[in-house]
């Protein structure tokens, strides 16, 4: 494909409309070629593009060219090397897909591929196992961060790739950007009455996870005080349905109202209180 084909860059003008024209026929020829294999990419949301730069002198060039194009969100240091992500002014536009992120990892240490597109990714709403499920002839491999976005990764030849995620690249900087603001104590039980209240929750929860009836009793038997322990008890392993019974929680538990124990608040009072007298109140 022509977008992959290394060019002296550091001694051309940068032409956004070039390099965005370039990006959108990349788009358009991988999805085409996916929708071949009989993945519906045309109808997945693509949350980005990726440009690898072929070299140190590339990354700093295109680095320093977006910068005039958008917002620069992120530069960490991934693997000994720097990945910027730019939400662009102007997007990337298909018929089927409206793009504004591009990653822009520097080169690997050790490692040679030509300054281009290399691939796009997609965000599914189902678990791994349900999605790779459905192309048995497709050779998926497993990547990503394990614990906050774990991803399917196809090669289409010529190191072109098409990925898929559950989780869009600008929502995983947010979170890893993330600063804490607040420290929340868990008081179930100490403070608060919540043990029956939570039995009921989960009951909801886990009824509409597993698409069948969840008993109080059962609810009861499998209580654990955490998430990835209430989900080994009720075995849900798939991070899609992880995502959504969390969520789901949050939302059902709202609808609860909690009373707090007897001679709770007057100890919270009188602990505040002795905090000011101590001079730690501020």
């Amino acid at each position: 494909m022509s977008v992959r084909k290394t060019r002296p860059m550091n001694t051309q003008k940068f032409n956004f409309n070039s390099f965005k024209a370039a990006g959108e026929e990349f788009m358009m020829t991988l999805t085409a070629k996916l929708s071949e294999m009989g993945i519906p990419a045309r109808s997945l949301k693509s949350d980005h593009l990726c440009f690898r730069a072929g070299t140190s002198e590339d990354y700093d060039f295109y680095k320093a060219a977006l910068s005039f194009q958008g917002e620069l969100l992120s530069e960490p240091l991934v693997n000994g090397r720097p990945i910027s992500t730019f939400r662009l002014a102007s997007p990337f536009q298909t018929n089927f897909h409206e793009i504004s992120l591009l990653e822009l990892p520097a080169p690997k240490r050790g490692t040679f591929y030509p300054t281009g597109f290399e691939h796009a990714e997609f965000v599914v709403n189902e678990c791994f196992t349900t999605f790779r499920s459905k192309f048995p002839q497709l050779d998926f491999a497993e990547g990503g961060n394990q614990s906050l976005n774990p991803e399917l990764c196809l090669k289409l030849g010529q190191g072109i790739q098409a990925k898929f995620h559950h989780v869009t690249l600008d929502r995983v900087i947010e979170i890893e950007e993330a600063e804490i603001k607040d420290i929340v104590f868990d008081l179930d039980g100490t403070l608060i009455k919540s043990r029956e209240n939570i039995y009921k929750i989960n009951q909801i929860v886990f009824s509409n996870a597993l698409d069948r009836e969840v008993s109080l009793q059962e609810s009861i038997e499998k209580f654990q005080p955490e998430f990835s322990k209430l989900f080994e008890s009720f075995g849900i392993t798939c991070p899609a349905k992880k995502s959504d019974a969390i969520a789901n929680w949050a939302s059902v538990s709202s609808e609860f109202s909690y009373e707090m124990f007897e001679g709770a608040l007057e100890a919270l009072i009188e602990l505040k209180n002795h905090i000011c007298d101590t001079e730690l109140c501020y």
